[in-house]
Formats: C-alpha cells, sequence, structure tokens
C-alpha cells in the first residue's frame, strides 16, 4: 500500500508506505502551491491520479525544474508535478535553492523533493507492482 498526499493548506508532501516488511514508512517534505498570476485556470486547485509514474528527469539541470531526481511526475493530464528548481532565483539548482510559484505544481527544496523521490523509486522498485495514487487537496 502506498499513497502520496500534498496539502495545499499544510504546506507538506508526504508519502505513506505499508509492506510485510516495513508496516509503515513516512517521508515528509514542506511544499508550496503558489501559482503565478498568468496560470490557467484552476492551475492550484486540488486534484488526484490513480498511480505516479514517479521520479521524471525531463528537464533536469534547467531553472524551471532544478537538478537531476528533484521532479515527480503525478501523471496529472495538466502537467502538475512536484519539483525544486525555480526560474529567476539567485541559484535553482542550490539543495535549498527558495521559493517562487509555478504554473500549477507543487514546488519544493531541491534536496527535499530528490529526497522523496528516492524514497517512492525505492517503494517503485521493491513494489513493482503497487500503484502509488496521488491526492492533493
Amino acid at each position: 500500500m502506498a499513497i502520496l498526499k500534498t496539502d495545499i493548506k499544510g504546506q507538506t508532501t508526504t508519502l505513506v508506505t505499508s509492506t510485510p516488511s516495513k508496516p509503515y514508512s513516512e517521508v515528509q517534505i514542506e511544499t508550496h502551491v503558489v501559482v503565478t498570476k498568468d496560470s490557467q485556470p484552476g492551475a492550484g486547485d486540488p486534484y488526484s491520479t490513480p498511480a505516479i509514474n514517479g521520479v521524471d528527469n525531463n528537464g533536469a539541470g534547467t531553472p524551471p525544474y532544478g537538478p537531476k531526481g528533484a521532479k515527480i511526475n503525478t501523471a496529472d493530464s495538466r502537467y502538475r508535478y512536484i519539483h525544486g528548481g525555480g526560474s529567476g532565483l539567485p541559484d535553482p539548482m542550490a539543495p535549498r535553492q527558495g521559493w517562487v510559484p509555478t504554473y500549477g505544481c507543487a514546488r519544493g527544496q531541491n534536496e527535499d523533493v530528490i529526497n522523496l523521490g528516492q524514497a517512492i523509486t525505492a517503494f517503485q522498485k521493491e513494489n513493482p507492482t503497487v500503484p502509488i495514487p496521488y491526492v492533493r487537496q
């Protein structure tokens, strides 16, 4: 069993997993869902998907997404991810780069998103047939 949840008001994203060998595991990071003024309507709204794709290195090393491993693909049809980076920040590749709005994604600090991604990847590797649903509320 697994679930990935972003609490918009609480500013957290949490991965909760349970396996026979490890009945309960939780990884929680700070995330902000603050959208730019020119975002599409509903960009910062709640949504859910039945299964995330996991760590996505498409765009890795670019200011909008941050370093390799700092982007989690939630499988949202509107491409709302969980990622680091931040165009316009002094150092969007820094471990703790700061905060700027997105076009609808949940932004975390690079090192935190990478750690969350590593936990997701480890769970997916050990449990390849178990989906990780995503809920953002």
